[in-house]
């Protein structure tokens, strides 16, 4: 019997593009299948016959559409980029949602009230990150600016006169200092820490930059980048899993296009670390976020910091930007959300898990946030994650 084979097609070789390959190969040597990367542009599925048990697919939306309108009825079709969540195809990428919460919190402690982001044109991806951003900060702020720069792939800057950068350059002059600026990945957060260090903004006094993906060729540059590390290498592995569900008793066609969301962890570095958060506050945000589904008390957290109550509650919004019984009912709505998306609890269940012991109040502070019910939140997020939601 031929050895199964999975063939990855992408359209280069980048980080991100290694990294997913890297996991499709440890979960293909796991079951005994041989694996081809190849250029989509350039490959034959003929050559493989009966023995391919697979395609994942990485790159643009046009490209992966043609592959699986023509594979897709004979083997599974799995994309492995977020640009591809509103086709009917079965797909993988970052937590959007996920990835916003850390960037915002790390940003606002760094005394910044105003923000831009910086991503790519018609990249419907890209969009649903500037979307989940904006309502981080709206989340967490009374008052914030947030604009938004949309470049093509093609424009990259490094500078103030090179592709978009007079652009980029003038709605930064036009928006308060100190400003964040997030950039869709770590290219293009390297490029804006280019162009604004040599127009003369100091980073990340003036300006704070964050990008997204710890893509090593970018975050160790002269000033090293703060920047949200997500596994890509799990990302390739769970493509090879999406593929082998499908290949179960001809199983792709009664399944739905599944969507898994993988989150990250942010790794902060010089380019946005404007100042060094109270050691005692950030005592109380460790054990908020370890304890955050049990009872406790402006009390207990000021007891927590060794800190007299008002003392406390002065430090800590000074520090996070919010008080601090706001900042715990967020974090646990926060955690709400993700599981909403991501698992099958009932809405009872997630409500005390995430320490609200009475439903009728989560669901009124739940619809406060995010202008819906939890489970109105649950058949938006998983019927279209792209969709310009309220959250």
């Amino acid at each position: 019997m031929a050895k199964q084979v999975l063939l990855f097609l992408t359209h280069g070789s980048g980080f991100r593009e290694s990294m997913i390959a890297r996991g499709i190969l440890e979960a293909c040597n796991d079951h005994g299948w041989s694996v081809f990367w190849r250029d989509y542009d350039r490959f034959d599925t003929r050559r493989f016959d009966a023995s391919l048990a697979g395609i994942v697919v990485w790159g643009k939306t046009d490209a992966i559409k043609r592959i699986y309108t023509r594979y897709g009825a004979s083997v599974p079709v799995v994309s492995a980029i977020g640009g591809t969540l509103n086709l009917p195809i079965p797909t993988l990428g970052g937590d959007s949602a996920a990835i916003a919460g850390p960037i915002a919190e790390h940003l606002i402690t760094q005394g910044l009230r105003d923000f831009i982001y910086v991503g790519w044109k018609q990249n419907p991806a890209s969009r649903w990150r500037a979307a989940t951003l904006r309502a981080a900060f709206e989340a967490r702020l009374d008052r914030c600016s947030f604009a938004k720069l949309e470049i093509n792939r093609e424009e990259r800057f490094w500078g103030p006169d090179v592709g978009p950068g007079p652009a980029f350059l003038r709605l930064v002059r036009r928006t308060r200092l100190p400003l964040g600026i997030i950039g869709a990945d770590d290219q293009v957060a390297a490029s804006c820490l280019s162009c604004v260090e040599l127009a003369g903004f100091r980073v990340p006094q003036d300006v704070a930059v964050v990008g997204v993906d710890d893509n090593p060729l970018f975050v160790n540059l002269h000033r090293p980048l703060t920047s949200v590390h997500i596994d890509y290498v799990a990302i390739g592995r769970a493509a090879v899993g999406m593929v082998r569900a499908r290949t179960a008793s001809n199983a792709r066609r009664r399944l739905p296009p599944e969507r898994r969301f993988f989150g990250g962890h942010l790794i902060v570095r010089e380019s946005s670390q404007r100042r060094e958060r109270d050691g005692r506050i950030r005592r109380v945000l460790d054990h908020l976020h370890t304890h955050f589904a049990q009872r406790v008390s402006l009390a207990q957290m000021a007891q927590i910091a060794g800190m007299s109550r008002s003392t406390f509650a002065r430090t800590f919004e000074q520090n996070v930007g919010m008080p601090a019984v706001r900042y715990l009912i967020t974090y646990r709505l926060e955690q709400a959300k993700n599981l909403l998306a991501q698992t099958e609890h009932s809405v009872s269940e997630i409500c005390w898990q995430v320490g609200f012991h009475n439903h009728t109040y989560f669901d009124r502070v739940f619809r406060r946030l995010t202008g819906l019910s939890p489970r109105e939140y649950r058949v938006r997020r998983r019927a279209s994650p792209l969709m310009r939601s309220p959250t």
